[in-house]
């Protein structure tokens, strides 16, 4: 008998600060894993598409060290400076960039975070390409996310509890690039930071992305977005 393709249930949570959304992003988790625990069967309901851009923030990974002289410079610019639970090193989120959590049980697809990863780096480099806009995930060792000519369209940064996701991608729509110039966006160095916007000499705010990034969404992990 064919699985039924999984549902995932769409949370929109607007302009919000980074910690407020983690906290939502948690109680996602939280709901999978107890509600897995108790039964045998599952509700595909929990599964989420959460939604939102932040108020400026940078935030660092679990296991990236810094120094508190970079931490007060950043936030005497008016942003805040978080230390998230996701992988990976420093980054910006700012408004007018798609921010996309998806808390999804593992289990409903294929329980593997290579896979999970390898199918969030289709769904942006398909968002890209209904932009006309050739998109590629990097091979090379600590060139994580999406880049188009070198440089970096969307962040990618996650984490995983028994097969449950959190954490996901932040792509810059018509966002403020400048404040990427404070910091080597997720460590690297020798390539600059690009949006949606910039690449296709228009304004593309996050509105204009989201239903393409939807429909790009079902189609890449074969499922309906409720």
């Amino acid at each position: 008998l064919m699985k039924l393709r999984p549902s995932v249930k769409l949370m929109h949570l607007g302009l919000i600060r980074y910690q407020e959304a983690f906290k939502v992003q948690q109680q996602c988790v939280k709901s999978i894993i107890a509600y897995r625990q108790k039964h045998r069967d599952f509700d595909d309901s929990l599964n989420k598409l959460i939604i939102c851009q932040h108020l400026p923030v940078y935030t660092v990974g679990c296991n990236e060290p810094y120094d508190n002289c970079l931490k007060e410079k950043l936030e005497n610019l008016g942003a805040e400076f978080c230390r998230s639970t996701r992988g990976g090193k420093i980054t910006f989120h700012g408004p007018e960039q798609l921010v996309v959590y998806p808390i999804l049980s593992l289990h409903r697809w294929v329980k593997s975070a290579r896979w999970y990863v390898a199918h969030l780096e289709k769904l942006v480099i398909s968002v890209c390409k209904e932009f006309n806009l050739e998109a590629n995930a990097d091979s090379q060792i600590g060139y994580t996310g999406i880049w188009v000519k070198g440089n970096k369209i969307c962040a990618l940064g996650l984490s995983f509890h028994r097969f449950v996701t959190c954490h996901g991608l932040a792509l810059n729509c018509c966002n403020d690039l400048s404040w990427f110039q404070q910091i080597s966006p997720c460590g690297i160095t020798d390539r600059g930071v690009t949006s949606l916007s910039l690449e296709c000499n228009r304004r593309i705010d996050v509105q204009t992305t989201l239903p393409t990034l939807i429909k790009c969404f079902e189609n890449i992990f074969e499922c309906k977005v409720i």
